[in-house]
């Protein structure tokens, strides 16, 4: 039985190629495993003094940094300082509006945009790390 020669550089390319890919698409990034599996805990409220808090957290070698105002006890604004803005990030801004909306940071993350979503809660539970409640449910 002869080999074709021509044909198995080709192939042995396809079969490396293939293998590549289908070991990075079940790869989870160290960082982006990082950032779900971290605990989150909610804010109690009733103890925030009105003022601007600031929160950061790292993510990439990457300092993202909110700024979150207080009044009467109640979130009222959030803002981006610094950050390194790509599509999803841009989506889960989306999880300030619902922040602000169930006066917690125990919420639902926008679809999409779920390691976004969490990083931005991080940074938020950072701000008010003083103020810790209990751990929010479904984010272990």
């Amino acid at each position: 039985m002869k080999t074709n020669r021509n044909a198995i550089l080709p192939t042995g390319i396809i079969l490396l190629c293939s293998l590549f890919l289908f070991a990075s698409s079940t790869c989870e990034s160290p960082w982006r495993t990082a950032i779900l599996e971290a605990d989150l805990y909610d804010v109690d409220l009733l103890q925030l003094d009105d003022g601007i808090y600031t929160g950061r957290h790292e993510y990439r070698s990457y300092m993202y940094i909110i700024q979150s105002e207080v009044n009467n006890h109640q979130i009222v604004k959030i803002d981006i300082v610094d950050w390194d803005p790509n599509d999803a990030r841009i989506k889960a801004l989306a999880i300030f509006d619902r922040v602000i909306e169930h006066q917690s940071l125990c919420v639902d993350a926008i679809t999409g945009a779920t390691t976004a979503s969490k990083l931005y809660l991080l940074c938020l539970e950072d701000a008010f790390s003083d103020y810790k409640s209990d751990k929010c449910p479904g984010w272990e």
